[in-house]
């Protein structure tokens, strides 16, 4: 069998076609590195004063093994001094979804890619979000209120229905006590939690937010009263300040 030529044909057919299943050597020996490229914008914008961010983020494993990707969060800074650190709590699958998806953890194979846009909050604790919810509920119930009793009257044209001073007041303190954004020259740092860790460097990148950006998230809350920011968003887009990473 050995001098037969047709035996050497096959083993090196079946040592090729087991070669071409193998990664290549140089890629095995490469470590996982994980780079993160940003949109050039990011969108900010509040939930009764508490910070919301969403960025589209794309994450690449440019190595040669698995990642790991634990968590994303970004971190905000003005003068050498941290405001405020963002975790990632949700995605978009695609520009036109509707439904937010958790994030939770995912894996990324050499040469693969994760392109979403995240949504960062930093989560209330127990007893702000007590707090959060009695504004939220206070103020629904009032108007409801008031136009489940125009129903009943028979009031069809009845004019934009205004929450009681008193609840207005619990919700704009709970905003005061929560809004953070100030006019001041920002580092943004995205750090990814993943493993390895050492497959992951922070990402860092500036932006301004200016006289105008913090004035617009703060107007919103003339529109507490009508309910528009407590239980809903209103069409009004300048609630949202779009502004650029360099």
């Amino acid at each position: 069998m050995l001098k037969d030529p047709n035996f050497y044909i096959a083993l090196g057919t079946l040592l090729a076609l087991v070669l071409s299943q193998v990664p290549p050597l140089r890629l095995l020996l490469r470590r996982a590195r994980l780079t993160v490229l940003p949109f050039r914008r990011i969108v900010f914008y509040h939930s009764v004063g508490n910070a919301n961010c969403n960025l589209f983020l794309l994450l690449e494993n440019r190595g040669g093994r698995r990642v790991t990707v634990n968590g994303i969060a970004f971190e905000l800074s003005a003068g050498g001094k941290n405001v405020m650190t963002l975790p990632a709590q949700g995605y978009w699958t695609d520009f036109e979804a509707k439904v937010e998806y958790p994030l939770t953890r995912f894996y990324l194979e050499p040469g693969q890619t994760w392109a979403h846009t995240i949504h960062c909050f930093e989560e209330l604790n127990r007893e702000d979000e007590r707090r959060w919810r009695d504004c939220v509920d206070s103020i629904r119930k009032d108007i409801f209120g008031q136009i489940q009793a125009d129903q009943a009257a028979g009031i069809t044209a009845a004019p934009t229905k205004v929450a009681e001073e008193a609840n207005v007041a619990k919700a704009m303190k709970f905003f005061q006590d929560h809004f953070r954004y100030e006019v001041a020259e920002y580092v943004l740092t995205i750090r990814v939690e993943c493993s390895p860790a050492s497959a992951s460097s922070p990402s860092t990148h500036r932006f301004t937010l200016f006289e105008s950006d913090v004035a617009a998230m703060r107007r919103q809350t003339e529109r507490f009263k009508y309910g528009d920011g407590i239980y809903f968003t209103g069409s009004n887009q300048e609630s949202f300040v779009s502004v650029r990473l360099q």
